[in-house]
């Protein structure tokens, strides 16, 4: 009954795949012949009260941006400044990394 009442109030994100895996996984994994609550390892989620104070997902955009300009930082460090080098290290030519390090307004 644990069991059934925590499948029931899960949300299920990953839908019908997703409870396939937790019933399979629980199966297998699980030390009786009933399954229970404790057994199902659900991932808790946050209540709905805190769901909205939570700040919204960034634009995948944004986080790609994030992570080139990271990248272009850190070929620079690494290269001691050397353009050419750097753009090497990237598998770049030099001007698409000139390119990009105006975009992020590296240079």
């Amino acid at each position: 009954p644990d069991a059934l009442a925590a499948l029931a109030a899960y949300r299920w994100p990953g839908n019908v795949r997703e409870l396939e895996n937790v019933l399979e996984r629980t199966l297998v994994l699980g030390e009786s012949g009933a399954i229970t609550a404790r057994e199902l390892e659900l991932p808790q989620h946050a209540p709905p009260s805190e769901l909205a104070d939570a700040a919204p997902p960034r634009a995948h955009d944004a986080v790609m941006d994030d992570i080139e300009r990271r990248r272009l930082v850190q070929a620079l460090a690494v290269a001691e400044g050397n353009q050419s080098h750097a753009a090497r290290a990237l598998g770049l030519p030099r001007t698409t990394l000139v390119n990009k390090l105006r975009r992020h307004g590296l240079l």
